[in-house]
């Protein structure tokens, strides 16, 4: 399947109801062309979606300026971020979110990950430390620099198909869809935000129900 999990996810999203962005509109996700995998385009009909390079696994890092970054390289499901103490070393989104303690305070992943709010404090220290502000400080702008690129390759879909955010609600899947999808959802001043019980299986759900289709293309 062309983009795979990103598009199998929002066929799932759209099955239900209506990171990746994907515009879904009574019950239809849309479609188009010349969508980006890596640096390439592919030119056939696709699921139009916008990967956005934050996700919950995104690095922080800080540039040549002294400015804090977020993304877009990923600790990936290997080593994952720190708090899940599986090896990760380099602080994540997800990291970020534990130290402000928004979440940890529960096991996750069906109850095969449990969050070390305090690793998370003290991954974010040496880099509180380059930048002079305090940990929380640190962990909530590397929140906010996410959710900004966010908006912006949100904002870019919707006007790529004329599309008024207000209009719309938004389901979050995915492992951290629905840990960052309340703030992305507000600064787009949405509807409100659609949970389903399982989000970290959508995507799977999608791939099952989609409709087989074949594309034939000639160049002339």
């Amino acid at each position: 399947m062309v983009l795979s999990g990103t598009a199998s996810g929002a066929i799932g999203a759209s099955y239900l109801a209506s990171a990746d962005v994907a515009v879904i509109v009574d019950g239809k996700v849309a479609q188009g062309n010349g969508e980006i995998i890596g640096d390439f385009p592919i030119f056939i009909p696709s699921v139009a979606v916008t990967s956005v390079g934050q996700g919950g696994g995104s690095l922080a890092w800080i540039d040549g300026q002294g400015v804090l970054q977020m993304g877009p390289d990923s600790a990936g499901s290997l080593p994952r971020p720190v708090c899940f103490q599986r090896g990760g070393t380099q602080t994540t989104v997800t990291d970020a979110f534990a130290a402000c303690g928004m979440m940890g305070h529960s096991v996750l992943g069906y109850n095969a990950v449990s969050v070390d709010m305090a690793a998370a404090c003290a991954a974010w220290q040496p880099l509180a430390d380059a930048l002079n502000v305090t940990v929380h400080e640190t962990a909530e702008t590397a929140i906010q620099l996410a959710i900004s690129s966010m908006y912006s390759d949100t904002s870019g879909l919707l006007s790529r198909f004329g599309l008024d955010p207000r209009e719309f609600w938004f389901l979050a899947f995915g492992g951290a869809g629905p840990m960052m999808g309340c703030f992305l959802a507000r600064e787009l001043n949405m509807k409100g935000v659609i949970v389903p019980p399982t989000p970290g299986v959508l995507s799977a759900l999608g791939g099952l129900v989609a409709d087989i289709r074949n594309d034939f293309i000639r160049t002339l």
